[in-house]
């Protein structure tokens, strides 16, 4: 809660702080995910894309995978990675099935790649570190 009023009020080095506080502390495996994922939200607002990378290859339980897949793909996309965007956001597709609305999300982005998902082949590995 307090990393998003930093992020809100635009102080986004203490919102930096809060979340990398978070994710060195927290006991559950979720919120330890919740607070990579953040966190690589806030980075790449900074355009720390690498700091961002490192953050969203963490393990994580695996129904965070879709989610975390997706963000690397956002990221990789800033980077102008686009093959690796599209393999980020193909595995984002796959892992967010039961997540109807955040996966047609996924699919814009494929599509706005020109990748339809009769194209997306299957991703070639699973989120680094993901736990069953």
């Amino acid at each position: 809660i307090i990393a998003k009023h930093q992020f809100e009020a635009q102080q986004l080095d203490e919102a930096v702080a809060s979340l990398t506080w978070l994710s060195q502390h927290a006991q559950l495996d979720e919120l330890r995910a919740i607070a990579h994922f953040r966190l690589a939200g806030v980075l790449f607002e900074q355009k720390k894309y690498d700091d961002a990378l490192q953050f969203l290859g963490q393990p994580a339980p695996e129904s965070f995978a879709g989610l975390l897949a997706d963000r690397r793909g956002d990221v990789l996309l800033a980077q102008d990675k686009r093959s690796e965007a599209i393999d980020a956001y193909t595995q984002a597709w796959k892992f967010l099935g039961e997540q109807p609305d955040y996966r047609r999300l996924v699919e814009a982005k494929l599509g706005t790649l020109g990748v339809s998902l009769g194209d997306a082949a299957p991703p070639s590995s699973l989120v680094p570190g993901a736990s069953p």
